[in-house]
């Protein structure tokens, strides 16, 4: 089923026959569901449901107050999420109805069966950009679910690429929405098991330490590490890509933030924006997958395995990398007293370094000078 159009009305069952031939269209309706039950509904699912048929009928005072106080909260609706949700009236009181009601509500009578109605609301539906945005990235929404997105950060998600393809509002918060996006996706990986459980303490997901993990990195910091890769390396480099941008936003005291806010600035694009979303977007597919070929949990923990190194009693000094060379090694700086150290190309392969990032390390003294051997990435 291509669309979904809600069914508002007192008897869904009967009407529901007259409209259930219709190929492409799934039809919503709920027998025992209450007006404002249905409403509500709609509200929480604004963005999967495509149309809406209301019923109109009289009221015990043979008035439509009833039907006026629908469709008002379905237009409140569509004025909250800055998006027109079609809808129209389908009633036995056509006439009546038509006399009463917003003149840009199309009315449709129910003695011409349902075929015009539905005929109507394709014709719309199909041009409207949620639509289009619905089938183009099917499979990118359907692993929303997968990863258990919140309703608020798969509209989020919806609004961004809503903007693809219209005047979509897109939120200054951003970086906060997609972080929140990948911290559902590490929640749902905790509970298969291809998260360790010292990753997600108190409620609270450590997301560079869920990152490392799920790439077969080791978590020094927690002591833990997965003795296989879940996570291919080009979706690893996705997930620190995004969470080193974001992270930016998140944390006032981050040097990058004046960076990028100047960027932001300068630059007046969604472009940053639309990247880092289909980064996301692929990730999100990627781990649909995975968590559908490995569903076992204990199968999974088996992978677990506490990191052995850190039972070494190393001194670990805090700093900042000051610089990424494009042949893949790197500088490390110390915060305590500005010594640096070589960070070889395996280190910053294995640990996806970037610059800019803060770590502390573990240095051997070699004959051109301090080089990392180990080192752990901090929030």
């Amino acid at each position: 089923m291509d669309m979904k159009i809600l069914l508002i009305d007192d008897e869904p069952q009967e009407q529901f026959r007259a409209l259930a031939q219709a190929q492409e269209i799934e039809i919503l309706h709920e027998p025992d569901r209450h007006v404002d039950e249905c409403l509500e509904f709609l509200r929480r699912e604004y963005w999967d449901i495509d149309a809406v048929i209301v019923d109109g009928r009289l009221d015990p005072n043979q008035q439509f107050q009833g039907l006026s106080r629908t469709t008002g909260r379905i237009q409140e609706l569509n004025g909250t999420n800055h998006w027109w949700k079609p809808f129209c009236v389908w009633t036995g009181y056509a006439e009546d109805i038509r006399n009463v009601v917003d003149q840009h509500i199309q009315v449709f009578d129910k003695a011409d069966g349902g075929q015009p109605v539905l005929d109507y609301l394709k014709g719309i539906i199909e041009d409207l950009p949620a639509y289009r945005v619905k089938m183009k990235f099917k499979d990118a929404l359907q692993a929303c679910d997968t990863a258990k997105l919140t309703p608020d950060s798969k509209n989020h998600i919806n609004a961004i690429l809503r903007n693809l393809f219209g005047n979509s509002t897109l939120d200054e918060d951003y970086p906060k929405h997609l972080r929140s996006c990948l911290e559902s996706m590490f929640r749902s990986a905790h509970g298969l098991g291809l998260v360790h459980e010292k990753c997600i303490e108190k409620n609270r997901v450590n997301l560079t330490a869920c990152s490392l993990f799920l790439s077969g990195h080791p978590v020094e910091k927690l002591n833990v590490k997965c003795t296989k890769r879940h996570a291919p390396e080009l979706v690893g480099q996705h997930i620190h890509h995004i969470l080193n941008v974001t992270n930016a936003f998140s944390h006032s005291e981050d040097p990058i933030k004046g960076k990028l806010n100047a960027y932001r600035e300068w630059i007046k694009t969604p472009y940053l924006l639309y990247s880092l979303t289909f980064e996301l977007l692929d990730v999100l597919v990627w781990y649909k997958a995975y968590a559908e070929a490995h569903p076992n949990i204990e199968d999974n923990k088996k992978l677990w395995v506490v990191d052995s190194q850190e039972a070494e009693n190393i001194q670990m000094i805090p700093g900042v990398i000051t610089f990424i060379h494009p042949q893949g090694y790197g500088f490390f700086s110390a915060s305590t007293d500005g010594s640096e150290a070589y960070i070889p190309h395996d280190v910053v392969s294995a640990n996806e370094l970037i610059q800019g990032m803060k770590i502390e390390v573990a240095t051997v003294t070699k004959a051109k000078g301090p080089v990392v051997k180990k080192l752990r990435i901090l929030d």
